[in-house]
């Protein structure tokens, strides 16, 4: 499904609202696919927290982008004032 005009591929690791996972080996899959395409590759793991000892997906390759937080998982939403201050 990548094709020359994917700019990026956006994918939600623990999904919100549904709590769908995405297995290791599928994304492994679509990591080199995009890679062999010189696709960068963003991932929403902001809740992946909720698996234990599951892995991030940001070392599978050099093309691969994280999005994760501290506000949901460990209830710090207070951190954003202090951002938007910083």
């Amino acid at each position: 499904m990548l094709t020359p005009q994917t700019k990026f591929v956006l994918l939600t690791n623990l999904h919100n609202p549904s709590g769908a996972h995405i297995s290791q080996s599928f994304l492994s899959d679509v990591v080199q696919s995009a890679k062999e395409k010189c696709i960068p590759v963003v991932i929403d793991e902001i809740y992946l927290e909720f698996l234990e000892e599951e892995p991030t997906a940001f070392h599978l390759a050099d093309n691969v982008m994280n999005i994760s937080s501290l506000t949901k998982v460990f209830d710090l939403g207070y951190l954003r004032c202090g951002w938007v201050l910083a």
